[in-house]
């Protein structure tokens, strides 16, 4: 039986594989894509197979690296081929060492927060013996209600205040 995991696996490996062999840019502008996928994979695999309680903060910060760090800067450096001065939707002039210098930067802090993600939830999970109590049900309207109330206010004051200031 085909797992979901295997399945997330293999494609996340054909979009990197289509956008680096899309890639038109130089080779070690290439390899620093590369290697910077390399290191979401190996984060990825280590979240999928090896880490025992879902997390869905490190599964948001792989998304959230792939679309920001991967896909989106991928998309504008093939948008810049034939262009005599290409300059990012910012208006930051591209250079291809700044490229490399940031994928080296995004992967080295990647490896360091996975290695320090893996280290405190290690650490928090063996300090955490007694499981936390939650609210009883009973109250839990009373508690969700005020809230509501609250942020209608607040929504309803910036509303008013918007609309005075325009």
């Amino acid at each position: 039986m085909i797992k979901l995991k295997s399945v997330f696996i293999v494609i996340y490996l054909a979009l990197m594989l289509l956008m680096l062999l899309s890639l038109k840019a130089d080779a070690i502008v290439w390899f620093s894509f590369f290697f910077s996928s390399l290191v979401l994979l190996f984060i990825t695999i280590y979240h999928l197979y090896f880490e025992k309680e879902y997390s869905p903060f490190l599964s948001s910060y792989i998304v959230f690296t792939f679309l920001f760090f991967l896909a989106a800067p991928i998309s504008q450096v093939n948008s810049f081929n034939g262009l005599v001065a290409p300059k990012f939707i910012t208006f930051f002039p591209y250079k291809e060492w700044i490229v490399i210098y940031t994928n080296t930067l995004i992967s080295v802090f990647n490896i360091i927060f996975i290695i320090a993600y893996i280290r405190f939830k290690n650490y928090f999970l063996k300090s955490q013996k007694k499981e936390k109590k939650y609210l009883n049900d009973n109250l839990l309207p009373f508690t969700i209600f005020p809230i509501l109330v609250l942020s209608s206010l607040v929504f309803l004051q910036v509303m008013v205040l918007f609309k005075t200031n325009y």
